[in-house]
C-alpha cells in the first residue's frame, strides 16, 4: 500500500518539530528551518503552520527506500545545528533517528562529528557525503 506524499511530508515535519522541541521551545531559527523544510517537502504554509503549531507525538514513517531515508536524516542533522547550540538531548534524538532509519551508529556519529564541526560555518558541500561513502558497500 502506497503512503500518500502529503502524510509522509507532514510525518517528516512532525519529527522534525520534536526535535526542535527537544528543549521545550521552538526558537526563530529553527521555525523559519522548519517552514523551509515544509516548503520544500511540498507543503502549503498552511498545512506547514498547522504541523508547527500541534501536537508532535507521532514517531516517524520510515520509508523503505534509503535515499529518503537519508534525506530525512539530513533533515535533522541541519535542523540540530541551526541555531549553533547542540545540546546532549539533541544527540541522542539524531543517534535514535539514526538507528530508526538503519544506519550503523559509527555512520550517524561520523555525520553528528561532521556537522560539530561546522557549527556556524558553511558546510562544504561534500562533508556529509565523504562520510557516507566510507560506509557504503
Amino acid at each position: 500500500m502506497d503512503i500518500p506524499e502529503k502524510y509522509k511530508a507532514k510525518n517528516i515535519l512532525h519529527y522534525l518539530c520534536r526535535l526542535a522541541e527537544i528543549d521545550h521551545k521552538i526558537n526563530p531559527k529553527e521555525e523559519m528551518y522548519l517552514k523551509d523544510a515544509g516548503l520544500h517537502l511540498g507543503l502549503s504554509t498552511k498545512e506547514i503552520d498547522e504541523v508547527i503549531w500541534s501536537e508532535h507525538n507521532e514517531d516517524i514513517h520510515i520509508p523503505p527506500d534509503e535515499l529518503e531515508r537519508m534525506r530525512i536524516m539530513y533533515y535533522t542533522l541541519f535542523l540540530m545545528n541551526i541555531d549553533q547550540a547542540i545540546d546532549q538531548n539533541e544527540l541522542k534524538f539524531i543517534q535514535e533517528t539514526g538507528f530508526k532509519l538503519g544506519f550503523s551508529e559509527l555512520l550517524t556519529q561520523d555525520l553528528i562529528n561532521v556537522m560539530k564541526e561546522y557549527v556556524g560555518k558553511e558546510l562544504p558541500p561534500e562533508a556529509l557525503k565523504t562520510q557516507i561513502i566510507k560506509y557504503l558497500n
